[in-house]
């Protein structure tokens, strides 16, 4: 074992030795009955009659041919050099590549060893990003990536706290990584707003191809604190920024200035030359209607149907609609909704139609439609018994809620659609809190607690709220930890509860 040893550290250093003894001999040039450097100086320099001097001291004289393949061993059993001294020549290509395969095989243990150690640890790398220099920046992402899926973890087991510690720890490793910055504003839009706030607009001035995804999130986490200020802001923002969901936005700076006329004033969106024409046309008519209704809504209403639609924008037919709805001119509203059927959505045909029936006090139509939603002969719909729920929030009705509450139970939760099922069934509590009805409130906070094991920690919450019994004032306090929360939904209980008169900075839980 020992004579092995030495013959592999003798290999590593004759490999280079021997082959520079060997060039420097055939430089100088083969002087004839001159013997070679690696040949016995005291033999002849013939081939299979010269001793080899470079492996006389080898402990197995056989493995000196994997530097030189030239050694022979003669019928007598002597190693002699296999070739006259004229024919010696070094082999380079031996010498590298026995160093080649072998930093090779150092470098493959190396980098699975180390792969298998991060792996261990957690950490989801691949060997590109171990071996290719320039994928080494990626590491950091990989990094924050383990954290990241520590806070998942966290999260589910309910440690809020070392969730957000981790997703911190991550940020630090990769501030530039998007969906390391988005996951900790969507934890940080509940316990601390204002640095929540501040991450989605680092992510909107970082990662401008991600603006639209950006300000999608961030408007639904400003939405339910009810910081329509700054809605309007990013409205404006991304309307001048050329958004393909400029009907989105449109109607985000309507609902804004309706909210909160003191902070948005259509006359000068409509004035702005930065936003497009389309949406423009509609603040005009709206700045007007607005203006008009405060001396003689039959004006506004005149203004409404005698202005030029905004041609190829939607949204001029539903404002249209809802302002008159507000205005209380439901034959109007309908009559618009015939002219202009095949502009509107099922969806904003049905919330819109649900609207006007409430308005002409038709309550018959309006039960007829709610009970045929509902029938037993077909199978309920979330997305409907959403819109009927988010209807009674506007249009208060006790009867028509007992009826949604009541079929309730029968709606099935599809694998797959949870989200969708959980927003209907906290738009249908809020529809009974908003109605009074806190009866069917608790029905529908048991129903989730009991039949689909789902807290109710912030139905609870919510439920005192309605009741009157909470110290909390504002509902946009407690709308944030309500998920999820649609759209609508939100915007219907901004309407009945309001927002707060003037945006002061917020407390953040420590």
């Amino acid at each position: 074992m020992k004579g092995w040893l030495l013959d592999i550290f003798r290999t590593v250093w004759a490999l280079f030795y021997w082959n520079l003894r060997k060039t420097g001999y055939v430089w100088r040039g083969r002087a004839a009955g001159r013997v070679a450097p690696c040949q016995d100086a005291s033999d002849s320099g013939r081939g299979m009659q010269t001793a080899c001097e470079a492996c006389r001291s080898w402990s197995s004289r056989a493995r000196f041919r994997r530097v030189c393949p030239l050694l022979a061993q003669n019928a007598s059993g002597y190693w002699v050099c296999g070739v006259d001294a004229a024919q010696v020549r070094p082999f380079w290509g031996r010498a590298f590549g026995y160093v080649g395969s072998s930093v090779a095989a150092v470098l493959i243990l190396g980098v699975a060893t180390l792969y298998g150690a991060m792996h261990g640890i957690g950490y989801d790398v691949s060997v590109r990003q171990l071996v290719w220099p320039p994928a080494w920046s990626e590491l950091r992402t990989v990094r924050a990536e383990l954290f990241i899926k520590q806070a998942r973890e966290s999260y589910k087991a309910g440690d809020i706290q070392p969730a957000i510690q981790a997703l911190v720890v991550a940020y630090q490793l990769n501030p530039g990584d998007y969906k390391t910055a988005m996951t900790l504003a969507q934890f940080y839009q509940i316990s601390r707003p204002s640095q929540a706030d501040v991450l989605y607009q680092n992510a909107l001035q970082r990662h401008p191809d991600m603006r639209d995804d950006t300000s999608q999130v961030w408007f639904h986490s400003l939405l339910a604190r009810g910081r329509v200020d700054v809605i309007a802001e990013l409205a404006r923002e991304r309307l001048a920024e050329g958004t393909p969901h400029a009907p989105t936005w449109s109607y985000a700076l309507l609902a804004a200035a309706r909210l909160m006329p003191e902070k948005v004033d259509l006359a000068e969106l409509a004035d702005d030359v930065a936003l497009p024409i389309a949406p423009r046309g509609v603040f005009y008519l709206a700045s007007r209607v607005a203006s008009l209704a405060q001396f003689s809504p039959e004006a506004a209403r005149k203004e409404i149907l005698e202005a030029a639609p905004v041609a190829g924008f939607p949204l001029d037919r539903i404002y249209r609609v809802e302002a008159l709805i507000r205005l209380g001119f439901p034959e109007e509203a309908l009559q618009l909704m015939s002219q202009w059927k095949d502009e509107f959505s099922g969806r904003d045909m049905g919330r819109l139609l649900l609207g006007i029936y409430a308005v002409m006090g038709e309550h018959e139509q309006l039960e007829s439609e709610f009970r045929h939603m509902l029938s037993p002969l077909r199978p309920l719909r979330p997305a409907e018994i959403t819109m009927m729920a988010v209807h009674l929030i506007n249009h208060p009705d006790t009867v028509l809620t007992k009826l949604l509450v009541e079929a309730l139970p029968r709606l099935s939760r599809a694998e797959g659609e949870e989200g969708e099922w959980l927003e209907c069934i906290n738009a249908v509590f809020c529809a009974a809190g908003a109605n009074g009805d806190f009866e069917s409130m608790r029905t529908v906070q048991k129903l989730l607690t009991e039949a689909y094991g789902v807290s109710g920690v912030v139905m609870e919450i919510l439920g005192l709220f309605f009741e009157g019994k909470s110290e909390i004032t504002q509902i946009g306090t407690i709308l944030p930890h309500l998920r999820p929360l649609g759209t609508d939904l939100n915007y219907a209980l901004l309407e009945r509860y309001g927002v707060p008169a003037t945006q002061l900075p917020e407390g953040e839980e420590a």
